[in-house]
């Protein structure tokens, strides 16, 4: 490089430079050699107290990773689009109404990062941003998911939980290669039948919804691994849910079942069964029938008998009816953990 083009790399980069100073960031994170400087690949500033980024930021072109998560930031350059190696940006936890216009300048980002901001829509620039597998946007107070998220069709990851989502556009069911989608403590009451075409999933996290009839469409979606649906008003699992023959997790506590899914019996690939704060009075010899069962928690029901899983590794009853183990109790060979605390009785 000439010693005309280092001097304007200069102007251009030792901005960065005073700012940096001036914040206490570290010449571990921003060298204080221009030259250095100009070939940083990514930055970590989470958690340095900043309120603000130069202006100059965006002439950080090599950038490719960088994280100002956990600041209090309310706006970011609008040069920002100069950035345009970056693949990964994370932007939690500060106080952003918005994102810039530039942001759809970053075609390169495969992760972007921005809940527990206060922002109440998805920003319209995200749109272009066509090679992202990973969206974080929880806890931002979205009202809604816009209808082009189903032009982003690499998401493998979206995270929207926390939020006030009250319906979800048929055009999630576009983002076909989706992997774990995360819609907790939203206000959704119903699913879209498009999310059928999510043949890819394998988390799938609706706890504290409004939901009170199990969605149906879940039970399409064969290769789910993990299903998170507890605190809903939920007082059926349909039979269908047999179909999900990779299911190992089903967390359906706090809501009105007042007796063991029948249908759980006939899912042999359970592992891990999660159903405290409920109201389950009784389980049947079939629970025999999961023989991959290694956890199983039942806290706060109405159980007056120790349930016949010696299969399990973990069995968690407590605050039931029981009031004493059976004779059979030592026929629980497997197990290591058992936790049996009746306060009330």
């Amino acid at each position: 490089m000439t010693e005309q083009n280092w001097d304007t790399k200069y102007e251009k980069l030792k901005p960065i430079i005073d700012w940096a100073i001036k914040n206490n960031i570290s010449e571990d994170i921003i060298p204080r050699s221009v030259r250095q400087l100009d070939q940083v690949t990514e930055i970590n500033m989470a958690s340095k107290q900043i309120n603000d980024l130069p202006d100059s930021f965006g002439n950080l072109i090599n950038l490719t990773t960088l994280d100002v998560s956990l600041n209090n930031l309310t706006t970011l350059p609008d040069n920002f689009s100069n950035l345009i190696n970056l693949t990964k940006l994370n932007l939690n936890f500060n106080s952003l109404k918005n994102l810039p216009d530039s942001i759809a300048s970053l075609t390169q980002l495969t992760q972007l990062a921005f809940a527990n901001n206060t922002l109440t829509h998805l920003p319209s620039c995200i749109y272009n941003l066509t090679k992202l597998e990973v969206l974080e946007a929880s806890d931002c107070g979205l009202l809604e998911l816009p209808s082009w998220i189903g032009a982003l069709q690499q998401l493998k990851t979206l995270s929207v939980h926390e939020n006030n989502l009250s319906s979800l556009p048929d055009s999630i069911g576009d983002l076909t290669a989706l992997d774990e989608l995360m819609l907790s403590d939203n206000k959704l009451k119903e699913l879209p039948d498009s999310m059928n075409k999510l043949t890819q999933l394998s988390l799938l996290s609706i706890g504290n919804n409004s939901f009170s009839q199990f969605p149906e469409i879940i039970t399409e979606l064969y290769l789910l691994e993990h299903l998170e649906i507890s605190e809903n008003n939920l007082s059926h699992i349909p039979n269908d849910i047999s179909k999900l023959t990779e299911l190992s997790i089903i967390n359906a506590s706090d809501n009105n079942l007042t007796q063991f899914p029948e249908a759980l019996y006939n899912v042999p690939s359970l592992v891990n069964i999660h159903l405290p704060n409920n109201q389950i009075s009784s389980i049947t010899s079939n629970i025999s029938n999961l023989t991959q069962l290694h956890t199983l928690n039942l806290d706060f029901n109405q159980l007056t008998e120790l349930p016949r899983c010696t299969q399990v590794t973990l069995l968690s009853v407590n605050n039931n009816q029981i009031e004493r183990l059976p004779n059979s109790f030592r026929d629980f060979s497997e197990l290591y953990g058992l936790s049996l605390n009746n306060k009330n009785h």
